[in-house]
């Protein structure tokens, strides 16, 4: 057994426990009171279960569980007090620096921490105690100057008061909760009970020294031993507490930063801005189209929007279960800094999935086109698509080839829906570039990586390439936008599924969401989208939300999407 238990979360949340270890290290007993020396019994089956309930949730608070006997070492006393000698020390801190390094850690992701010490005790008869750094004389007061919430209270601009006895304190919505094992328990302090007992842990070393650090804020936690002796009980009581962290931690520490990680996350790399656009500095600095944040969304998926300009691709592709390129306005010829970034996340997601790490990728359109070009090695951004008359609303079927019995993607929606495709004009075309059949068959390297699952003819009668898949990868391109249809719904639902396969579990840090507006776009993409939504990868004092709105003032240049 290692002497502490630790792990990275994906919360606000650092869970500590220090007091009911069970090794010795060979190191001698203190000869303090007994008093200080007894164990916390059932502390680490209880605050395990508590942790184990909260992922359940798929969300996994920070934690640092120590596992040497309180009498030894007592990480929740001051160090002077605490040990007795140099190797007692030794642990000691070795407690107390990973607890600074977690709280650290998240107020660098989070902005802000909130820390819970969890303890149990023989003095009190079921109750769960809440300690705020206050003696109970004062809990009624408004005195708080010295409550372990205080830093939490500022954060956020409301009255300690209100944290400990308001409706959306942890002690109402713990006490609002209804126990299946167990009745009659009190939660203290609460709106529905006050401290009527001569007996109140109000909170120890341990969640007095961290509520100084600046952005976190402390509560310890007394469950009373005698109601934890019973494994169904410790389950119950765990349950309760571990919803009512979660939505405390919600409500006032993460708000939307917390949430239950049910759905799989998209990165979608976000597309330039014309720069030829009169007013373009006012609209920031890259935009996505809304449809396709709804076709995902609307299928269970979140989106992460990634700046096109990043240069921490590595990063956003641990946080992210899959990656989307939308269409746009540009072309891999006028925008090398887009297309570079679509290579990064292209080879990175090679990589992974040649070591296991199940990674899809869907192209759409343009998304598409710098798809094949990645494939060909060759950088080829100006030379390999070639023009076709298939632009502004052209419709078309789904015609399938000799190697689209193969494809994944096919096998996988309903015959009905492939029937209905092949044989009515469903498929909206909007784009001026496209790879030619003639061309693919002729460059081993895109026709060995990607098998075609379907091609069309342009209002001329060429044949481009118009859906494509990865031979032995999860990449999937349309040239086409089954994102603007209602009917095309299976497609995301195959892509979603092939999300799912996906196990990145790493959060994103507090300020990396990108500033965004959605504005009515349908002069700037020349007809094409009804609205966008427009990013601000750093917002300048040439940027204006309000002027965005009027896009379409001056002469639109070249918009293909």
């Amino acid at each position: 057994m290692s002497t502490i238990i630790n792990k990275i979360g994906n919360c606000p949340l650092i869970i500590t426990i220090g007091h009911d270890g069970k090794m010795r290290k060979n190191l001698k007993s203190r000869t303090v009171k007994k008093l200080h020396l007894n164990p916390d019994k059932n502390l680490n089956n209880f605050g395990s279960a508590v942790i184990t309930q909260m992922e359940e949730n798929n969300i996994t608070p920070y934690y640092v569980i120590f596992n040497i006997k309180r009498l030894y070492v007592d990480v929740n006393r001051p160090i002077t007090v605490g040990t007795e000698s140099k190797s007692q020390k030794k642990y000691w801190k070795m407690y107390h620096n990973k607890i600074n390094e977690y709280i650290s850690n998240i107020i660098k992701r989070f902005g802000k921490c909130l820390l819970i010490d969890l303890h149990t005790n023989t003095k009190t008869k079921k109750e769960i105690q809440l300690g705020y750094g206050l003696d109970n004389i004062y809990i009624d007061t408004n005195n708080y100057e010295n409550s372990t919430i205080k830093n939490l209270a500022d954060n956020i601009n409301i009255n300690e008061k209100v944290l400990i006895l308001g409706n959306q304190s942890l002690g109402h919505l713990i006490s609002k909760k209804k126990f299946k094992t167990l009745k009659n328990i009190k939660c203290v302090p609460s709106p529905k009970h006050s401290i009527n007992t001569k007996i109140y842990y109000n909170g120890g070393y341990t969640s007095r020294k961290y509520s100084k650090v600046k952005n976190c804020s402390s509560i310890q936690i007394e469950v009373s031993e005698n109601i934890l002796k019973e494994k169904k009980n410790i389950k119950d009581i765990a349950k309760v507490l571990s919803e009512c962290l979660i939505n405390f931690t919600r409500i006032h520490v993460g708000k939307e930063i917390v949430r239950k990680y049910k759905k799989k996350i998209i990165g979608i790399v976000t597309v330039p801005l014309s720069p030829g656009r009169k007013y373009y500095k006012i609209c920031g600095d890259s935009y996505i189209s809304s449809s396709h944040i709804n076709w995902l969304k609307n299928a269970g998926l979140e989106i992460f929007p990634i700046p096109y300009n990043t240069k921490n691709h590595k990063y956003y592709f641990e946080r992210i279960n899959g990656l989307y390129i939308p269409s746009g306005g540009v072309f891999a010829s006028n925008s090398k800094e887009y297309y570079k970034c679509c290579k990064k996340f292209i080879k990175l997601s090679i990589t992974a999935n040649d070591n296991g790490d199940y990674f899809p990728i869907w192209g759409a359109c343009m998304g598409f086109q710098q798809m094949l070009i990645v494939s060909e090695k060759n950088d080829n951004l100006k030379d390999l698509l070639t023009k076709f008359d298939s632009f502004k609303d052209y419709y078309t079927n789904f015609e399938t080839v000799k190697d689209s019995k193969e494809s994944r993607m096919l096998k996988n929606i309903s015959n009905n829906f492939l029937n209905n495709i092949k044989n009515k004009k469903l498929l909206l075309h909007n784009h001026s570039m496209g790879l030619s059949l003639y061309k693919y068959n002729k460059i081993n390297n895109i026709k060995n990586f990607y098998r075609v699952v379907s091609v069309n003819k342009d209002r001329n009668g060429k044949i481009f390439i118009s859906t494509i898949e990865a031979r032995n990868y999860p990449f999937y391109g349309v040239q086409w936008h089954p994102e603007r249809s209602d009917d095309m719904n299976e497609f995301v639902i195959f892509f979603k599924n092939e999300v799912e396969k996906n196990g990145h579990s790493e959060i994103f840090n507090f300020n990396d969401k990108l500033f965004t507006k959605k504005i009515n776009c349908m002069i700037y993409s020349n007809n094409i989208y009804n609205y966008c939504n427009f990013y601000w990868h750093n917002l300048t004092s040439s940027h204006n939300k309000k002027l965005c709105n009027k896009l379409n003032l001056g002469k639109t240049t070249s918009n293909r999407v």
